[in-house]
């Protein structure tokens, strides 16, 4: 369930059933992917931006992130989206995956 960054689930046995309990807070999994961040990526998160903090957190939740996708949940152009991924990978928090300099399907993922 951490790895979800849900809280352990709660089992209730009455005699002919089993309530199950899950939570879904988002003020805790939101504290515990910061702090996984964190502990993975040290000092470098804290002196990322917003809308670089975004593209990992992004990143590390799906395993990817697209520009496009980092222009629509920040609002920001798509000259900035890019920029701001470049330069994740230029720090080496990021890896470009792409098939060509020009391909429609590329992508950003977290550099293990």
């Amino acid at each position: 369930m951490n790895e979800f960054f849900l809280d352990d689930p709660i089992y209730t046995v009455a005699s002919n059933s089993v309530d199950l309990i899950l939570k879904n807070n988002i003020v805790t999994r939101s504290l515990r992917k910061d702090a996984a961040l964190s502990s993975r990526l040290g000092d470098d998160w804290q002196n990322l931006s917003f809308v670089e903090k975004l593209a990992v957190s992004i990143a590390y939740e799906k395993q990817s992130v697209k520009t496009k996708e980092l222009q629509t949940m920040t609002k920001v152009g798509v000259t900035t989206a890019h920029t701001t991924l470049r330069h994740l990978v230029e720090i080496g928090i990021l890896e470009k995956v792409a098939t060509s300099k020009a391909a429609s399907n590329q992508y950003y993922r977290l550099i293990q």
